[in-house]
């Protein structure tokens, strides 16, 4: 869970989705750590990160936020 201070100072829980994509190594779908999001040659979105089993880089094309 990522933590979020508040306009008051308090702090407020705010909910992470995991990415998933598919991890070459471990053969099999997988959540994305350190998910950041980048824009490809051609435009589209992708996500790219570390596989959170065997700490393989791995991508995802996702759609626009």
């Amino acid at each position: 869970m990522q933590l979020v201070t508040g306009l008051i100072g308090k702090l407020t829980h705010t909910k992470v989705q995991l990415i998933e994509g598919y991890c070459l190594k471990c053969k099999s779908k997988q959540g994305i750590k350190n998910a950041t999001q980048v824009t490809m040659k051609n435009g589209r979105p992708r996500t790219q990160g570390v596989c959170v089993v065997c700490n393989t880089r791995m991508s995802t094309m996702t759609t626009a936020l």
